[in-house]
């Protein structure tokens, strides 16, 4: 098992993803684990994480391309976001609390810092565009059950955004913009997965999307904390089905766990993100001051086929299959449990499997919903804009 495919990547690309007249679009999923945008010139993905520093500290060497410093302008605060920020974390760091980072509180001065650099980079122009002179509309998107915090989301993202960035060996970069809260839209998350299922690279609906739409489609999401699961019916959102035992969190809790266990060694879900990266992690034994390397693999794969056990006994109780047409399978973890998810449901001749980048194959299942608030918009915009 590769390890390290179960770190949140920081990556940015440019590419053009469609521009319309006088409008820079951003699509923007600010999930538990990651921040994922969308823009007319590129996409990319960072860590959701982000820890709060000394000003008067300075850096030594040179940085590497992931690190992202944060500064706010107004009152000097400076934050390290993303992998770097994971990587300066004490192996046992509890600092922050499950519902900080898990939780419906996780509105906070992190939460904003990680948008407004979520935001930084979907602004920065490229060969492929700029967004000088052109008025910034933005979509995102919350789980049905959670859109009674669509207020404290729009809080985050409308209004004045003001600090500088640094990426990388670069210089720092200034940054002051304002989102007008009109331009802002907030959709039901697995709606992203079906229109990007539903809607080409030529940002037009595939000849199949009708089908998508009437028919009747299960949006299978296991994220970093929970499970979703998100019956469709001819375009409804019917009642989800979530589970914050079967994601990506309780795999790493399981791992955790288990090196514990055998080897009495304490590490936080946070902390084992360095570690997933080089695939093993190091035992240090404080009374007889001995330190040592263990493979991570063996123990990792163990809890995942558990997790991924329960998450299909959830599915299976959530939903009559053989009453659905459509499967979509979504998200950096159902990436991950691709294969096996095929495998298992191999026998269900009357449900066809969907990969949610399939109409953009150079991407990752990750991006399947944020590049869906794209498409969704852009198609919203274009009516408006170009008068289709």
């Amino acid at each position: 098992m590769e390890t390290k495919n179960f770190r949140t990547k920081t990556m940015t690309k440019e590419r053009s993803n469609g521009q319309l007249p006088g409008i820079w679009l951003i699509g923007i999923d600010i999930g538990y684990s990651a921040v994922k945008y969308f823009s007319p010139n590129g996409y990319g993905i960072f860590p959701y994480f982000a820890r709060q520093r000394d000003a008067d500290l300075g850096n030594i060497g040179t940085p590497s391309d992931a690190f992202i410093q944060y500064t706010d302008a107004d009152t000097g605060e400076v934050w390290t976001v993303g992998s770097v920020a994971q990587d300066t974390l004490p192996l046992t760091d509890t600092s922050d609390s499950d519902q900080t980072l898990y939780g419906r509180s996780r509105y906070t001065k992190m939460f904003r810092v990680c948008t407004d650099t979520g935001l930084a980079f979907a602004l920065t122009p490229n060969q492929y565009g700029s967004p000088d002179k052109k008025t910034i509309h933005v979509q995102s998107g919350l789980p049905p059950e959670h859109m009674d915090d669509e207020p404290m989301l729009r809080e985050m993202l409308e209004g004045r955004h003001h600090f500088f960035l640094q990426v990388g060996s670069g210089s720092p970069v200034e940054y002051d913009f304002t989102i007008d809260n009109s331009h802002v839209d907030v959709m039901k998350q697995p709606m992203g997965s079906l229109f990007s299922v539903s809607i080409g690279e030529n940002r037009r609906f595939v000849k199949e999307a009708s089908s998508y739409f009437n028919g009747n489609v299960i949006v299978f999401d296991p994220g970093f904390v929970t499970l979703d699961i998100y019956p469709i019916q001819h375009n409804q959102v019917m009642p989800a089905e979530t589970n914050d035992k079967l994601g990506m969190k309780q795999v790493l809790t399981e791992t955790t766990t288990k090196i514990r266990e055998k080897y009495g060694t304490r590490i936080s879900v946070n902390a084992l993100q360095r570690y997933l990266e080089s695939g093993k992690f190091r035992c240090y034994d404080r009374k007889h001051f001995t330190s040592k390397e263990e493979p991570l693999d063996d123990i990792l794969s163990e809890a995942c086929v558990h997790v991924f056990e329960g998450a299909m006994e959830k599915l299976a109780d959530a939903c009559p299959l053989y009453e659905y047409d459509y499967l979509i399978v979504t998200g950096g973890t159902g990436a991950a449990w691709n294969d096996l998810i095929r495998d298992r449901l191999k026998g269900m001749e009357t449900l066809k499997i969907l990969n949610g980048n399939q109409n953009d194959p150079d991407i990752s299942f990750v991006f399947a919903n944020v590049r869906g608030y794209y498409m969704y918009r852009y198609l919203r915009l274009a009516k408006t804009v170009e008068g289709r």
